[in-house]
């Protein structure tokens, strides 16, 4: 009988890049508004942003950023991709 192996950890959590898209233009951010409001560089929101996988703090870190920023439009302007 084999050994039961431990399920590997997390390596990284993928933001949907057109949802965190939709998310800065209902605040009117820019990803390097968002990396600051972040405290996270440049690149990982550029990592963020294409989808790529990023540590549990720093999805913690960009939620975070965006609870506190209230939106400036309406959902209902932005148009559907």
């Amino acid at each position: 009988m084999a050994a039961a192996t431990a399920p590997s950890p997390v390596r990284g959590i993928r933001f949907n890049p057109t949802a965190l898209r939709r998310q800065m233009a209902l605040r009117g951010l820019t990803a390097a508004h968002l990396a600051v409001e972040s405290r996270i560089s440049a690149p990982t929101m550029s990592a963020a942003m294409a989808g790529r996988r990023i540590g549990p703090q720093t999805v913690r870190a960009i939620a975070t950023a965006l609870s506190r920023i209230p939106t400036v439009i309406s959902e209902d302007l932005l148009e559907s991709a």
